[in-house]
């Protein structure tokens, strides 16, 4: 199941490049450096790309973004079907089929379920924005910017945190409708966010756990990446 979850990534990530990739072949061709500076997608050569009229590129880059978040999206949504249904029985062993089996059944209720949960996101991004324009509206018309900037930090911290537990509950969603064999995505939704909301210190340290453990996985990936590609 893992090895399938990473293939469909890396399959949609590929998708995606292309054609974000083609928007940066007419400079590359011009550069003696290209393999490098592609392979190790150079934050400089893209500022100066950019500065240089690259923003001509700037709808393709956006259709690609957009195309990626799309793909990445739906093929979270199918692949999440299949395994939170086999994780949550313990007594079912892993199984391709049974595994699609689930998946095409979750599909739909695990869909409504995550644009329920994009509108909660929307909802928490635009209130914590009112952090930054209080601060802005008492200090942002002295001197003083480190008030604003300290504003825009807490901010920033806030909403790692609540996107964080609210990641948590959307998990916790998919299990609920998944041992219920519900169809209530908004009930399931709601009682996701109650559970989260009167237990925030056990589902804060859930979700901290998994934040480690995948950022520990990404650290080992990138620097295995880069070992074999000989930058170290």
């Amino acid at each position: 199941m893992l090895v399938l979850y990473w293939f469909v990534h890396t399959l949609c990530a590929l998708i995606a490049a292309l054609p974000a990739s083609a928007a940066a072949v007419a400079p590359l061709a011009r550069s003696t450096m290209a393999d490098e500076l592609l392979r190790q997608f150079d934050f400089a050569w893209l500022a100066e790309w950019y500065a240089n009229g690259g923003e001509s590129a700037l709808p393709a880059l956006a259709a690609a973004a957009l195309m990626a978040a799309a793909l990445l999206w739906l093929a979270s949504v199918g692949l999440a079907g299949g395994a939170v249904a086999l994780i949550a029985d313990a007594d079912s062993p892993y199984a391709p089929a049974l595994f699609w089996q689930n998946a095409g059944r979750n599909f739909w209720r695990f869909l409504r379920l995550s644009l329920y949960f994009l509108l909660i996101y929307a909802v928490v991004y635009a209130a914590s924005g009112l952090i930054v324009r209080v601060a802005d509206a008492i200090w942002g018309e002295g001197l003083a910017a480190a008030p604003v900037v300290r504003a825009r930090q807490v901010r920033l911290g806030l909403l790692i945190v609540l996107f964080g537990i609210i990641s948590t509950a959307s998990d916790f969603a998919k299990v609920r409708l998944v041992l219920a064999d519900s169809r209530q995505s908004l009930r399931a939704c709601l009682g996701s966010l109650r559970l989260a909301a009167r237990n925030p210190g056990v589902i804060f340290w859930l979700w901290a756990c998994f934040a480690a453990a995948a950022a520990a996985a990404a650290w080992v990936y990138v620097e295995s990446a880069n070992i074999r590609a000989g930058f170290y």
